[in-house]
């Protein structure tokens, strides 16, 4: 009996961190589908699975490296969806997990701090852009995000010759 109830007891306590970690990962995709349903008009454009980098991302530049909020992007995805809108541009990073796709908090381009954000302010990272150019196949975001003292600067890879354009016209 005493065997069977410490055999219980073991499971459960190495068994916790796994329930937390997969509730995590869905409170974190729940909140970026519903960002998602919230930013998207009948003006905008999806692209899904894009390859992306992010230069001059530095986890020690944050401005307070004490603030622990386990929503927030690191920004330390190599795929994403975007979503494209006349007046922003909104990043939906991916991870693969357990193999399946995972989407993370989603960023928000815009051309100007004081672009109305909606409903959404509490589930998107907003972020204001500095430069947009387009270089081959390629489009660079140079942006500042409020939370990191370095400017970083997103390269979206591949991207179509229709897409380039409307992203520009979004970042600007």
């Amino acid at each position: 009996m005493t065997l069977s109830i410490q055999i219980g007891l073991g499971a459960l306590v190495f068994s916790f961190p796994i329930i937390l970690l997969l509730a995590y990962f869905k409170t974190l995709e729940n909140k970026a589908k519903k960002a998602m349903a919230l930013y998207a008009t009948e003006f905008s454009e999806r692209k899904n699975d894009l390859t992306v980098w992010i230069e001059n991302f530095d986890i020690f530049k944050k401005r307070r490296r004490f603030d622990l909020d386990p929503y927030n992007t690191t920004y330390d995805f190599n795929t994403c969806d975007i979503i494209v809108n006349p007046t922003s541009l909104m990043i939906i990073g991916k991870m693969h997990l357990l193999g399946k796709t995972k989407y993370l908090r989603p960023i928000v381009f815009t051309g100007s701090a004081s672009t109305n954000h909606g409903g959404i302010p509490m589930m998107a990272r907003f972020v204001t852009c500095r430069a947009t150019r387009h270089r081959g196949p390629n489009v660079e975001i140079d942006f500042n995000d409020p939370a990191y003292a370095n400017q970083m600067t997103l390269v979206i890879k591949n991207v179509d010759d229709g897409l380039i354009e409307k992203i520009i016209q979004a970042t600007t």
